[in-house]
């Protein structure tokens, strides 16, 4: 008897090992949808027990846009018509779901594929998982109504609103967030909570913070107010009997690596003894922080002379007035100047500016005596220094310049070629882990 409990736990734990990896990804969407209006698509990942780096990538039609709405924790990025969502650490649920608003053109028609791709980690091995594709029919728009919410006055700050909208809506509850920008990098953010006639049990409200800023508290309606791995909470233990009320908290960012963000998260709640939970949509706004570099600078008067627009591409070697068109080169740090094989270069960011900086006086104040290279995105100009064959390597000059108290607020920027990807891809590329 003991002899087969112990063959059926073999055959059991032998059946858990082979499916437990198994991976598999669907995507859902509507089947039509009219030009110029929205329509979400949920991706639903089953990833088995796999962990580390994943992402997920969609390369949606011209004439489409995305925001997102649901990331499970993964940074959201959409450039050049591709959506992808990275994850440092893929969450340790099995199976779990992302979802993000696409919005089309009014001049948008036609009937569109849309497949996706999914890529993750087995024994340090990159694995690759392509969904099956799936048609969308974009027809003639149609008059729509008015979109929910509007834009209201705050009575508690004299600040530019960057977004007023309604994240959530249900017959239980209905949540809109407004969010305010205060002065430089520091913002108010408003969430009005309406709920039905009953809900006064448990509740928490839960905002995923963009990568890079901080918060406190301002006013959480007598709940518990707590910040901790970039997630604010907000937890009652009975929620407020009144219908509708404003609980605010002020966010702060301490990064320009971006110069939108997207705020989002999730309202849980009991309705008599079931526990219910709603996803509050994004909320894109820009990213107003000013390096203390550039804030040095910010008075400063351009180099006066005709210099050609940079390609976000392309990286230049700065000299005190003019700069050079040069690829990147091997700094007195480093032997070789890109990953073995896979074209990767990481380098250290030192400064961003809106002028460009006198870049010698810059070099002499910060006790700097390395090359400089320079890259442009958007309208701002970006400053780099070394040319690293791994992560480690550039993490180890970044913590020199920490250490050294020379640019405390220096960090890792990766390129694959002459263009600029995120550290989490990189890292994904090439079969590295991320450390602080």
């Amino acid at each position: 008897m003991l002899k087969i409990g112990l063959v059926n736990l073999m055959i059991l734990l032998s059946y858990k090992l082979f499916l437990g990896g198994a991976v598999n990804v669907t995507q859902a969407f509507p089947s039509s949808a009219a030009a110029g209006e929205s329509f979400t698509i949920e991706i639903n990942i089953e990833k088995g027990d796999h962990e580390g780096f994943a992402k997920w990538q969609q390369a949606l039609p011209k004439g489409f846009s995305a925001v997102p709405l649901e990331t499970n924790q993964a940074t959201f990025s959409f450039v050049d018509g591709e959506v992808k969502l990275i994850w440092i650490e893929i969450p340790a649920e099995e199976r779990f779901t992302i979802s993000y608003k696409v919005t089309t053109s009014k001049n948008t028609t036609g009937n569109f594929e849309l497949a996706g791709k999914f890529s993750y980690l087995e024994d340090n091995d990159r694995k690759t998982f392509d969904t099956e594709v799936k048609s969308i029919v974009i027809g003639t728009s149609k008059n729509t109504a008015s979109a929910k919410g509007s834009i209201k006055t705050p009575s508690t700050n004299s600040g530019k609103i960057e977004v007023s909208e309604e994240v959530t809506s249900s017959d239980d509850i209905t949540i809109n967030r407004t969010i305010t920008h205060l002065g430089e990098a520091v913002y108010q953010v408003d969430l009005k909570i309406s709920k039905k006639e009953g809900l006064t049990s448990f509740g928490k409200v839960e905002e995923y913070l963009p990568n890079g800023f901080t918060a406190s508290e301002i006013n959480n309606e007598e709940g518990f107010f707590s910040l901790k791995r970039g997630i604010v909470k907000i937890l009652w233990m009975t929620l407020p009997k009144k219908s509708s009320y404003t609980v605010s908290y002020q966010i702060t960012s301490e990064t320009d690596e971006l110069s939108e963000v997207t705020l989002h998260g999730v309202v849980s709640y009991l309705d008599g003894d079931v526990s219910k939970q709603k996803p509050m949509k994004g909320s894109q706004f820009k990213n107003y922080y000013i390096t203390e570099e550039e804030d040095a600078f910010i008075t400063e008067e351009p180099i006066v002379e005709e210099v050609e627009e940079v390609e976000p591409t392309k990286i230049e070697k700065v000299t005190e007035t003019k700069t050079v068109a040069k690829k990147p080169t091997t700094t007195t740090t480093t032997t070789t100047t890109t990953t073995k094989g896979n074209n990767l270069t990481y380098r250290v960011q030192i400064a961003s500016s809106k002028v460009k900086l006198n870049i010698e006086e810059f070099k002499a104040k910060r006790k700097i005596d390395e090359e400089v290279f320079m890259y442009q995105h958007k309208d701002w100009f970006m400053y780099t220094i070394g040319s690293f064959n791994s992560y480690n390597s550039a993490k180890i000059r970044r913590n020199e310049l920490w250490n050294g108290n020379i640019v405390n607020d220096a960090f890792i920027v990766a390129f694959k070629g002459q263009k600029r990807i995120s550290t989490q891809e990189a890292l994904l590329i090439s079969n590295e882990r991320w450390s602080k």
